[in-house]
């Protein structure tokens, strides 16, 4: 009515505001577990204050979250049909993997010559195995002559700087590195006359055996197969490498319950 004012009693007043203020949720906050720096295989560890009600804002509706992704992340908290303001955000910044090869090398004779170990990407590098010893001018190197006779596993740690960070990532990767013993002949074999004719050779060898061979393979110093040959029941053997470049290679041997290894010399 004209003239007159709505009186509000006291106690609806403090009864309506207590009301409107128990309907907004606090504002949440977020705890980052250990860094917001990470490698993407660890991945960064966020927890909000508040026990339920969270949604952040990547779509997680669960009280902690584990990121993968750079980029920003808040959380809200909702009670009913009311939301809390959003938490300070979070800038995470996830650094790449670095998946570190060793490029693949041998087989080796046991008096072959050290090799260097060629390895991506580049990093703080360390090399762990038998036959590996101080590196040279060019890099760490495998050395046969102190490696074991069969296969040696030879594993790489590698760390890498995360860019634009002062944050490191380390990772691993394994090579095996076959080494020989290219002048071990069994006694049987040389009592019956086994031999291994024209070494160093201009377009081909000759093996003579009694014991009927299942496979031959010539492989080069890095290991790639340049000569393969199976089932080979009479001897002699005439093997021709006449497409094959001049080099030193390793010529396996396959008989029924061994193998034998020794160096082919490979002349223009």
């Amino acid at each position: 009515m004209k003239g007159k004012k709505l009186f509000i009693p006291l106690f609806l007043f403090v009864l309506l505001s207590h009301s409107s203020f128990a309907q907004t949720p606090p504002t949440p906050s977020i705890t980052v577990i250990d860094n917001t720096i990470s490698c993407s295989n660890w991945g960064i560890e966020l927890a909000s204050s508040a026990s339920s009600g969270n949604v952040w804002s990547n779509g997680a509706i669960t009280q902690s979250i584990t990121v993968f992704n750079s980029g920003s992340y808040s959380v809200t908290q909702v009670v009913g049909n009311f939301t809390s303001a959003p938490s300070a955000p979070v800038t995470i910044t996830i650094c790449p993997n670095i998946h570190p090869t060793i490029t693949p090398v041998g087989p080796f004779c046991k008096n072959s010559a050290p090799v260097t170990l060629q390895y991506n990407p580049s990093g703080n590098a360390s090399l762990f195995g038998q036959g590996m010893m101080p590196g040279g001018a060019n890099g760490p190197l495998f050395t046969p002559s102190v490696a074991a006779i069969g296969y040696n596993i030879i594993m790489l740690h590698l760390d890498q700087s995360c860019p634009g960070t002062s944050f490191y990532c380390s990772d691993t990767a394994y090579i095996s590195i076959f080494v020989g013993d290219c002048d071990y002949i069994p006694e049987e074999f040389k009592d019956k006359g086994f031999s291994i004719s024209s070494n160093p050779l201009l377009s081909e060898f000759t093996i003579k055996t009694f014991e009927a061979l299942k496979t031959t393979r010539v492989r080069d110093l890095k290991g790639r197969e340049v000569y393969y040959a199976s089932i080979l029941n009479e001897a002699p053997f005439v093997f021709r490498l006449e497409n094959v470049p001049a080099g030193i290679y390793l010529l396996e041997l396959e008989f029924a319950e061994r193998k034998m290894y020794s160096k082919l010399l490979k002349e223009e």
